[in-house]
């Protein structure tokens, strides 16, 4: 324990009127979540899924909610560390041409649409524990189809951007 007067100029705190943390010295913790949406809704939308060519297209086309914490964690200048607990849901879209041979009775392209939630997308879990909730909006043969589509094809790409921006939260 430093005597009075002795020490590091850092703890400088008791002296100041204001109590500021200078330097950084002690933890400093900055809120990312306005942040993180921003940067989700800009990474994310424009994900497309591969299909196979001449049977249609999907893609998340919105990143509809961003609900959690996000924050950026400093102790003592240096030591920096992200803290986040999020969860997403993501519009998709896709449609399925006439000659995708799924469609038994449609003449012309089916358009689909549906969400995707992501669950236990935090800072304690790997990204092998994050959760993909792929649902869809109708019952028929095309809409069965996008759906196993976006499951299959979509959730690498997605983890990719997810992990993009863990790695740009590390840098706020």
């Amino acid at each position: 324990m430093a005597k009075v007067g002795e020490g590091d100029p850092r703890w400088i705190v008791q002296d100041r009127q204001d109590g500021r943390n200078c330097n950084s010295w002690h933890w400093e913790e900055k809120d990312c979540l306005r942040w993180s949406t921003d940067r989700l809704k800009e990474l994310i939308p424009g994900l497309e899924a591969q299909l196979e060519p001449g049977v249609g297209w999907a893609k998340i086309h919105e990143v509809s909610n961003v609900r959690g914490d996000a924050t950026m964690n400093t102790r003592r200048g240096k030591k920096r560390f992200a803290v986040y607990d999020l969860t997403l849901t993501l519009g998709w879209e896709g449609e399925l041409q006439p000659e995708a041979k799924v469609l038994n009775t449609e003449k012309d392209a089916k358009t689909v649409k549906g969400k995707i939630d992501v669950t236990e997308f935090c800072s304690t879990n790997d990204d092998d524990e994050w959760e993909f909730l792929v649902t869809v909006e109708g019952k028929g043969d095309a809409e069965r189809t996008l759906k196993r589509c976006m499951e299959e094809s979509i959730i690498e790409p997605l983890k990719e951007k997810l992990r993009q921006y863990i790695e740009e939260l590390s840098q706020q």
